[in-house]
């Protein structure tokens, strides 16, 4: 079989951390020389970071109030978030810079370099920006911050301002690659494999997310090219019994709901549902599916994690290299906590789930299914996955004015795309 092909990144970020400072290394595409800035302060200092943007993401997302399709009459409060997050991105830099804050427009200007030389020499493809960590705790979006951009931010006068105007954010202008130093590489194999069809597994909440059939409805309407097993519950009898089934199911990607065991393994596991967080414990903060009927099945993270290991202990084996990409698409009204956006994603990263997709800020169920669409359709395309959360963000933009993608995070092999284009 033919090796994937793997991108170079553009511009990479290393935070190397001693004791309990931190530092920052930074290399770019055709530059002569690196940045680096030693002991930029502590560690505890950099995790307020993550926290202060997980409040001010949610705050952004909170401003545009629910809307999928933000149109002309909607431009003063486009303008109003797009500032909220401007000045979040901002202070978000400069803390993130500490003792070096000053040193934030030179950042900028080798970044902006790196990229105008890559564009020279590889137009079609988009640049990339690797994240190097050495946990994910300290993995915040940079995605938000205004990385491509060193004017000062314009207002935008009707809707089709707004994509140029969204590209000084780095989750609008360039693919992001995060590297975590804790976890373990599950990167070896970068092909989703959907001979003879994409094996899909759905979990969602049906009764209060209007949005996951219309997730649900995107893979039936391919069903020549995919294999979907669910969604899932239809109805919840037994909630131990369904939780142990759903545990099961994530665990095991030849696992099924609702017959034998799947011929071939999980290439995605796609999650529409309810994200909720604990605020005295993030190993209680829960994922909520349910079917139709409403009745409800909620899964800690505490639950899944030993569920995961009793699993493991038990003698149940997971594939090692070709582990499914997980889309954690977390919809509802809660606020995500910065360690709740991360958790999740270190659960399944931990067990070697090739990438984990999933959502900074609790995001309107309309939306959800929206940046779905676009990026399910761009992964049927064959385009690398950090290539078609790039496009999701970039067509929910563009489609609808909305610029909510932008709180989509991956964390994962961005290299990853189909064997075939469906």
């Amino acid at each position: 079989m033919p090796v994937a092909p793997r991108r170079a990144a553009t511009v990479v970020l290393t935070v190397l951390t001693e004791k309990n400072h931190y530092s920052l290394e930074v290399t770019g595409w055709g530059q002569e020389r690196q940045l680096s800035w030693d002991q930029l302060g502590d560690l505890d200092e950099l995790k307020a970071v993550r926290s202060q943007m997980a409040r001010g993401m949610t705050t952004f997302k909170d401003l545009l109030d629910g809307r999928l399709d933000v149109d002309a009459d909607d431009i003063d409060i486009a303008n109003a978030a797009l500032t909220h997050l401007q000045t979040l991105g901002q202070s978000s830099l400069t803390a993130f810079l500490g003792r070096e804050a000053t040193k934030s427009l030179e950042l900028k200007q080798y970044i902006r370099t790196s990229l105008r030389k890559w564009q020279a020499r590889m137009p079609a493809e988009p640049p990339v920006i690797m994240f190097r960590v050495p946990t994910l705790q300290v993995a915040f979006p940079v995605e938000v911050l205004p990385l491509l951009a060193t004017k000062r931010m314009p207002a935008a006068k009707q809707v089709r301002d707004l994509p140029t105007i969204c590209q000084r954010f780095t989750g609008f202008g360039a693919i992001t690659h995060r590297v975590v130093g804790s976890l373990p590489d599950a990167a070896r194999d970068s092909w989703l494999h959907n001979v003879p069809k994409l094996p899909v597994k759905i979990l969602h909440h049906a009764a209060e997310l209007a949005g996951s059939a219309v997730e649900v409805d995107f893979f039936q309407a391919a069903a020549n090219a995919v294999d979907v097993d669910g969604p899932w519950p239809d109805s919840v009898r037994d909630a131990v019994s369904a939780k142990e089934l759903a545990v099961t199911a994530m665990f095991d990607p030849r696992a099924s709901f609702y017959g034998p065991r799947r011929p071939f393994p999980d290439q995605i596991l796609h999650l529409a549902c309810h994200c909720e967080t604990e605020s005295e414990s993030v190993e209680l903060s829960s994922l909520r599916f349910a079917g139709r009927n409403g009745d409800e099945v909620a899964l800690t993270l505490q639950e899944l994690g030993a569920g995961f290991l009793n699993l493991q202990e038990e003698g149940r084996r997971r594939a090692t290299t070709k582990l499914p990409l997980v889309f954690l698409n977390a919809c509802g009204s809660s606020m995500v906590t910065a360690a709740t956006a991360t958790s999740f994603p270190h659960h399944f990263l931990q067990f070697k789930n090739r990438g984990v997709l999933g959502t900074e800020a609790a995001i309107p169920d309309s939306v959800a299914a929206e940046f779905a669409r676009f990026f399910y359709d761009s992964i049927f395309q064959q385009y690398t996955v950090g290539h078609s959360v790039l496009r999701a963000r970039s067509l929910l933009l563009r489609a609808r004015g909305n610029p909510l993608g932008i709180l989509y995070s991956y964390y994962g092999n961005p290299h990853l795309r189909l064997q075939r284009a469906v």
